[in-house]
């Protein structure tokens, strides 16, 4: 008797260990996380081609990123105001130094004297929203919705649990200029148990309240992709879903499709 008195105690404290080490295991995993990018200061163009030659190739780098820099400008100016790139103002070399922050190289090729590249031009709000023509470089904005990326691959769907190139994209997109102000998580923490793929599907407004107040959001938006290889290293499918709201309303989708398994490269 004295025997059975213990060995209930004993089951349920390894339940309880057992229950809690899958939590810490959920909440210390080495392969989570990815901190989202800050780019409430700046303005960014990019994709911008530029193909220049010069005496050497240093001087021919330097050119096409000046060359960046003004094609950056009329095309944020042109963005801004939905208008022609035709229209933008011309500014001087020395202007456009001085609200350039950076150039972000996508892809370069450098030649004896020859430059051929794609460059992205990121602009000081601050200093470039007096030659916008926009206060405060400053855009108009949705309510805070609550972000939460799902890769759906193989069968399984994965939101910030592990880190993944959806999560990576979202996290990495400047969201400074777009009129949906996205409240975007880093996985760390006790994200993976609150913001998953499970908690999409959940009904309850009460729970959802919680989670957007907790993340200082005032709505939900998911986004999705549907991942479909037709054999390892072959042709793939991607489809993009985008979801609203606590009932999963979907509000548009398309598909993008590859040669090969890189995802990176769609071809329609």
């Amino acid at each position: 008797m004295l025997r059975r008195r213990f060995v209930v105690p004993v089951l349920i404290l390894l339940a309880v260990l057992g229950i809690g080490g899958i939590a810490y295991s959920q909440l210390e995993s080495g392969d989570r996380g990815i901190l989202p990018l800050d780019s409430s200061g700046t303005l960014e163009i990019g994709g911008i081609h530029v193909d220049v030659g010069g005496t050497d190739a240093m001087s021919a780098r330097y050119a096409g990123w000046k060359i960046a820099q003004r094609q950056g400008f009329k095309t944020l100016w042109a963005k801004m105001h939905n208008a022609p790139v035709s229209e933008a103002p011309n500014l001087p070399d020395s202007t456009l130094d001085d609200i350039v922050t950076s150039i972000n190289v996508e892809r370069e090729q450098i030649g004896p004297n020859r430059y051929i590249a794609d460059l992205g031009v990121l602009f000081d709000r601050a200093r470039a929203a007096a030659y916008l023509g926009v206060e405060g470089g400053e855009v108009r904005r949705s309510v805070p919705m609550l972000l939460i990326p799902i890769t759906v691959t193989g069968g399984t769907e994965t939101s910030v649990e592990l880190r993944n190139a959806w999560q990576r994209a979202w996290a990495q997109f400047r969201t400074s200029q777009s009129p949906i102000d996205y409240v975007r998580i880093s996985g760390l923490g006790v994200d993976p148990m609150l913001v998953n793929a499970a908690q999409t599907e959940r009904p309850g407004r009460g729970w959802w309240r919680n989670i957007v107040d907790l993340y200082g959001a005032a709505d939900i938006l998911v986004a999705e992709v549907q991942l479909q290889r037709s054999y390892p290293g072959g042709p793939a499918r991607g489809t993009f879903i985008a979801h609203h709201g606590p009932d999963n309303q979907v509000v548009g989708s398309f598909t993008l499709t590859t040669r090969s398994g890189n995802v990176k490269e769609p071809t329609t």
